[in-house]
């Protein structure tokens, strides 16, 4: 995956983009100090005169007009599903020091951002992009995928619930379709960590619940394939759904506040720790993509963020 982040600012019907080299470093840092301090920290990277159009590791895409950021971001694959905890907790400071703007994660990552500006009407064969991006086969679609690992299933049968963990990915768990009812489940759950994605069965009223961590375009349309003569319903990052409807909320509790602990030191470590900032420093005729030391200094940066995390 490119380590280079990817910001996009609109105004009225104006693109402008920006990127930088290793914005996977500091893109969390850069976005965290709200309109003023982050738009001029963008502003100061690399202007390109349209997107590269590839899978990025991050893109944020600004709307000053409506005043929304989106964000197309990978969740980070830590053995606990800490990451999933990462990103929920980040959109919520962004939700904070943004004050007045919408924050929200494109669930379908790549597909969710094509789909956005080609919908700015950026492209002139708009109707053609858009029935390319619907129709492309994903790598799930492929069976290539195996990681992350971790699969939360809860059947429903007959009023009976039973529930476990498959340590597979939940793509290959979801294209075994009416085999996993006969699966073995030991109705035991983890309580120092949670799931990466999920489904939950009930055979009595031929539903189905599918939930993944990972954005991951048209993941509920590819499933219904493997399950077609059911009705299933898709949820990006569903887990507190799944846990309430297989009643075990409790476990989830007695997981969260440790995971949440840990989700926030990882932001910690990332937003007040992260002494570069990007910048483009010239070399003659010659751009070039640098850090320098970031302008809000470490002690203000912990006074801030301790300070956003209190009203969380």
């Amino acid at each position: 995956m490119p380590d280079y982040s990817e910001y996009i600012i609109i105004e009225n019907k104006e693109l402008e983009f920006y990127n930088h080299y290793r914005g996977d470093y500091t893109f969390m840092c850069d976005m965290f100090w709200g309109e003023k301090e982050s738009l001029n920290i963008i502003q100061n990277q690399s202007k390109i005169e349209e997107s590269k159009f590839d899978n990025a590791h991050s893109r944020i895409i600004i709307n000053k007009t409506k005043k929304e950021i989106l964000l197309q971001l990978d969740t980070y694959e830590h053995d606990n599903g800490v990451g999933i905890l990462i990103n929920e907790i980040y959109l919520e400071l962004l939700r904070i020091r943004w004050n007045g703007w919408k924050v929200n994660h494109l669930e379908n990552g790549y597909d969710d951002f094509l789909k956005k500006i080609i919908n700015l009407d950026y492209f002139e064969d708009k109707e053609s992009k858009l029935n390319w991006i619907e129709n492309q086969t994903h790598s799930y679609d492929k069976n290539y995928w195996d990681e992350p690992i971790g699969t939360f299933v809860s059947i429903i049968d007959k009023n009976k619930i039973r529930f476990g963990i498959i340590e597979k990915n939940v793509a290959e768990v979801i294209s075994k379709g009416e085999e996993l009812l006969i699966e073995k489940l030991n109705n035991k759950l983890p309580t120092n960590k949670i799931p990466f994605g999920g489904i939950h069965i009930n055979s009595d009223s031929k539903r189905i619940k599918v939930w993944y961590s990972l954005p991951s375009p048209n993941f509920g349309k590819w499933s219904k394939k493997y399950w077609n003569e059911w009705n299933l319903e898709y949820e990006f990052n569903g887990y507190k759904n799944q846990y309430k409807e297989s009643d075990n909320l409790n476990v989830l509790k007695r997981a969260l506040p440790d995971l949440r602990t840990k989700a926030i030191e990882f932001l910690r470590t990332q937003i007040v720790d992260n002494e570069r900032e990007p910048y483009i420093r010239t070399d003659g005729e010659k751009r070039i993509a640098d850090f320098k030391e970031r302008r809000i200094p470490k002690n203000r940066r912990m006074e801030i963020f301790e300070g956003t995390i209190r009203k969380l």
